[in-house]
Parts: structure tokens; C-alpha cells; sequence
């Protein structure tokens, strides 16, 4: 029997805002290796930034275009890092750069940080 769609359902993500979802379709796009981030720890561990908290680790999309991303489109999902809230919002620019950190440092840490990834994606069968 196929699941019975409603009209929206609240949904919890890793930073504990609510959103609603249209039906679950929309939810069934999160993958398994956005959804393997919950629990994990930071991979791009910016110096002075870092939260090092799991509850708010999240799959970081790199931002780069030969990843995939373009005007209004994310990476693909294998290129990616874990990474806490705070260190998301400084790579996405969601946040003032400190000033210790060049954009060639942010930028270094998440090549870093995709690497560890990648290597945990492995050691999980994700990829």
C-alpha cells in the first residue's frame, strides 16, 4: 500500500527550525548522505568559528562551480563537507569572515574538510 500523502507535515532539520513540507516528495529529496550528517562532527573546523557541536553538523555543498553549483542550484551531494552551523554560515557567507581568516583559508578548510568527508562517506558505503 502506497504511503497516503497529506497536505503539509512539519519537518525538523539540524538546526532545529521547523519548516513545513508540502508532501513527502519533498522530503524524500533529502539523501542519505545529507541525512548521514546528523551526529557528526565538524569537518571544516574553521579556527575561532567551530562550534564543534554535532547537534548542529549539517552536509555543507561546496560552493564551487565546477562541483555543480550555479545560480540557484546546490553541488552535487558528494561534494560536500560535515559542518557545524557556524562554519556553514562563514563558507556560505552567511556570516563576516573573522578577520584571522583569509577567504583563502575558508576555502583551504573545506577542501580539507571534503576530503575527511569523502573518507567518512566511504567507510559508510555512500559512496
Amino acid at each position: 500500500m502506497a504511503p497516503k500523502i497529506t497536505g503539509t507535515e512539519r519537518t525538523v532539520f539540524a538546526y532545529g527550525k521547523a519548516v513545513l513540507c508540502s508532501n513527502i516528495h519533498q522530503r524524500s529529496l533529502m539523501t542519505k548522505i545529507r541525512q548521514s550528517a546528523r551526529g557528526e562532527d565538524c569537518t571544516i573546523n574553521l579556527p575561532g568559528v567551530c562550534n564543534y557541536n554535532p547537534e548542529t553538523v549539517c552536509w555543507c555543498h561546496s560552493n564551487r562551480s565546477e562541483h555543480g553549483k550555479g545560480m540557484g542550484l546546490k553541488a552535487k551531494d558528494e561534494h560536500g563537507a560535515y559542518g557545524c552551523y557556524d562554519c556553514h554560515m562563514v563558507y556560505d557567507r552567511q556570516r563576516k569572515r573573522p578577520e584571522h581568516l583569509s577567504l583563502d583559508n575558508v576555502e583551504e578548510a573545506f577542501t580539507m574538510a571534503m576530503m575527511k568527508s569523502r573518507q567518512i562517506l566511504k567507510d559508510k558505503g555512500l559512496i
